[in-house]
């Protein structure tokens, strides 16, 4: 299995390689022992290197993430995976305090484009321009880390919908 990861994934350290077999070995264990129903194959776990492979910068937690999310419907299932995750030294399902932020675009020119009318009469809707300066990765203030309920109510939004958005905090 190691000589296939190799091939699929030459620039891969043979020591990462080596800790996805490991854990993968330890899933397809939790099948033969009667706790996971699924079977993860050598498919998923290809997979995971072809996509390290070709997108380096995505690593390895947020590409396991993708892979794994839709077994986050089940409690229990997650909270096995979870367990075998956190064994092989991986945060998955972990509380993660950063969010990735895109490369800025400019807006151009504001300009009005349209007037509503209610009944027979013009109302304008107005506009306010509220400039953001942040750039670069968000971190959380000191007090909502202060708070552990505000960082303990985030919910993985690709579970529910398909979405860019990766995680959403109530």
């Amino acid at each position: 299995e190691l000589a296939l990861l190799r091939f699929y994934g030459p620039d891969l350290a043979d020591e990462l390689l080596l800790k996805l077999t490991h854990l993968f070995s330890d899933l397809r264990r939790l099948v033969d022992d009667g706790l996971l129903s699924y079977p993860y194959s050598t498919r998923e776990l290809v997979n995971i290197v072809k996509h390290l492979q070709k997108y380096p910068e995505d690593g390895l937690v947020t590409t396991i993430e993708n892979v794994f999310s839709f077994d986050g419907y089940d409690a229990q299932l997650l909270q096995h995976l979870t367990q075998v995750f956190h064994r092989h030294g991986l945060p998955v399902g972990g509380n993660r305090v950063f969010v990735n932020m895109s490369t800025v675009y400019p807006f151009g020119k504001r300009e009005e484009c349209d007037t509503w009318t209610l009944g027979s009469g013009s109302m304008k809707i107005e506009s306010k321009f509220h400039p953001i300066d942040k750039k670069g990765s968000w971190f959380f203030s000191d007090e909502i880390l202060r708070r552990p309920e505000a960082l303990s109510s985030r919910r993985a939004s690709r579970i529910k919908k398909f979405s860019e958005e990766v995680y959403q905090w109530e």
